[in-house]
């Protein structure tokens, strides 16, 4: 998803999460959330060149990994990434399953929704700064 350009004079503000999923009702669970507090948020798959997936994975202050995107990203070998998140939209059949296959991202949370909305939300709202070199935006063109 591309946001449209800021009017002009108006600076916009870089993207607090970048959120990787193929559903497309779980982006627009998120994208809503995000924008209900005036937040930026990429989204991407894992279908998009892997290059600039890699790029945003490590440059993002903050990653949502939807569920169904977990087994993709694992085989294209993406690196850890510590504090990553979780997302799904129902509760999965086996959460232990899903928790150890987000362990070699460096995911520690799962966040199900619309249960974990607050939760969630106040990780938007403060996410960790973003690295220096960052080039998440990279994966809007």
């Amino acid at each position: 998803m591309t946001e449209a350009p800021p009017a002009p004079g108006v600076r916009a503000e870089p993207p607090v999460a970048l959120l990787v999923t193929s559903d497309a009702a779980l982006r627009q669970q998120i994208t809503d959330l995000a924008r209900a507090q005036h937040l930026t948020i990429t989204t991407a798959t894992r279908r998009r060149r892997l290059g600039r997936l890699r790029r945003a994975w490590t440059a993002a202050p903050l990653v949502l990994l939807g569920a169904d995107e977990l087994p993709a990203c694992r085989r294209a070998g993406l690196p850890r990434r510590p504090g990553a998140i979780v997302v799904a939209s129902t509760a999965p059949h086996d959460p232990d399953t899903v928790r150890r296959a987000a362990e070699p991202l460096g995911a520690r949370y799962l966040a199900v929704l619309p249960g974990a909305w607050t939760w969630l939300a106040n990780q938007l709202a403060h996410p960790p700064p973003a690295p220096a070199d960052s080039r998440a935006a990279d994966l809007a063109a």
